[in-house]
């Protein structure tokens, strides 16, 4: 191989200028130059060297391209490659054959394993299955014989029943022969009373007729006029509760019908005030209530109010809870008060939008709980506390005319009537009750009934 040209350069100390007149022998100098000279001895050998290897190469070299261009040389220096190749491969497929069969005993062994396993397990499946068939047969049959002793009880019920219908039929056809020869036998006594006072005539006489007519009156009649004096104790008994603000007993009301009314006993108009008190408890207050449902009111809406479920199931199957019972908020405007029959809503404020039945001038509201003595807890924590009304123009408007604020007292009666705090000459058909606390309880409010009164708008 060649050196670069830089390790060729001829040493500087060297010159081609003429040697000048050494002044002093240098030993010194003489040494340096022949350890130069050797160096450069060593590296011209070394050149040699790889020129004869370069030269030798260069001779194969030549060798191999004259073997090329000879065809035959060409095809077993081909063949000889390819043999070579071939050995290898051999080699290399028989070890990948082996390692291919070593993995696939083992994956063998392992699936052999697997499938034991598995038979076992199907096995203990099988058994499993025989012990649930034979438990489900003998499970049936005592349900079956239960069921049949149940049919032949049932059947035997049946025929009782059916025994008992018969005998009912056969005593309601005797009542209905006994009921018939009543009727016959009235109607043979007072054919012959007739016939016995008054002979063959077909009429009763003129003058007993004037006699009956003057001392007794008819049922009809008699009805007509208890109706009628019953209407007037009611009024009487409406206007003294709004004066007196106390409700009269039944004897002061029996004395005073008595002395204003002749031809009737004290126990007679204890009758007809008791009725008429009967008439009055049914309302209790004498006034309209024109948010009635009955009586054309509806509910509108509850704004954001949420109705409390108790999640007290009312129909379950299997023990699945299917549907609970809660009450609507209708039952604000209907006429039924007792314990549960109220509209609960969650939290302590609460919106009710009520469509009257007509354009009224609202004079009063009443708001009704249950008392205290009918409560199953003894209280009344869940009844309304401060609440106000407004009137609306339409039941969109958020914000309505405030008609009065006012508060439900628990100690009170639990019909309470509140006045119209401020006065309105315009009149409404849908009012707004917001309730805006309770007695303490904490997850509900209940509502019994809400009413308002006023007066028709002509």
């Amino acid at each position: 191989m060649e050196e670069p040209a830089s390790n060729l350069q001829p040493d500087p100390l060297i010159s081609d200028s003429p040697p000048k007149v050494i002044q002093q022998f240098d030993f010194s100098r003489i040494r340096e130059i022949e350890k130069q000279i050797a160096v450069l001895s060593d590296k011209y050998s070394h050149h040699e060297e790889d020129y004869a290897k370069v030269t030798l190469l260069l001779q194969r070299l030549q060798e191999q391209v004259e073997q090329i261009h000879d065809k035959s040389g060409m095809s077993s220096m081909i063949m000889n490659i390819l043999n070579q190749h071939f050995q290898g491969m051999k080699s290399n497929e028989t070890t990948d054959t082996m390692a291919f069969h070593q993995e696939h005993s083992l994956r063998t062994l392992k699936l052999e394993d697997l499938l034991g396993k598995l038979s076992a397990k199907l096995e203990e499946v099988q058994i499993e299955m025989d012990l649930t068939k034979a438990r489900i047969a003998r499970v049936g049959d005592e349900q079956h014989q239960h069921l049949m002793n149940k049919i032949q009880q049932l059947e035997l019920d049946l025929a009782q029943i059916k025994i008992n219908l018969l005998d009912w039929q056969s005593l309601k056809t005797s009542c209905e022969k006994v009921d018939t020869i009543h009727e016959k036998v009235d109607d043979r006594i007072k054919e012959h009373l007739k016939m016995t006072i008054f002979g063959n005539q077909e009429e009763l006489p003129e003058s007993l007729l004037q006699w009956l007519s003057s001392n007794f009156v008819s049922k009809s009649s008699f009805q007509s006029l208890l109706k009628e004096l019953e209407l007037k104790i009611f009024k009487n008994i409406t206007q003294y509760i709004t004066v007196t603000k106390h409700m009269p007993s039944s004897d002061a009301m029996a004395r005073t019908v008595t002395a204003s009314m002749s031809g009737i006993t004290e126990e007679e108009a204890r009758i007809l005030v008791n009725n008429a008190l009967k008439l009055y408890s049914q309302d209790r207050i004498g006034m309209v209530d024109y948010a009635l449902e009955s009586g054309g009111g509806s509910i509108l809406s509850t704004r954001c109010s949420e109705t409390y479920e108790t999640k007290t199931a009312l129909m379950s199957l299997f023990g699945i809870p299917l549907w609970y019972f809660s009450q609507s908020p209708r039952v604000v405007i209907q006429p039924d008060i007792y314990p549960g029959n109220c509209w609960a809503y969650k939290g302590s404020q609460g919106y009710l939008v009520v469509r009257l039945s007509m354009m009224i001038y609202p004079t009063a509201f009443t708001l009704e709980h249950i008392p205290k003595t009918l409560s199953p807890t003894g209280d009344i924590t869940s009844a309304p506390k401060d609440f106000a009304v407004y009137g609306l123009e339409d039941e969109y408007r958020e914000e309505g005319i405030l008609l009065g604020q006012f508060m439900y007292n628990q100690d009170g009666e639990p019909l309470q009537t509140f006045p119209v705090m401020v006065e309105n000459e315009s009149p409404f058909q849908i009012v707004e009750l917001r309730v805006f606390s309770n007695w303490g309880h904490n997850e509900y409010t209940c509502l019994y009934r809400f009413r308002v009164h006023g007066k028709p708008n002509k």
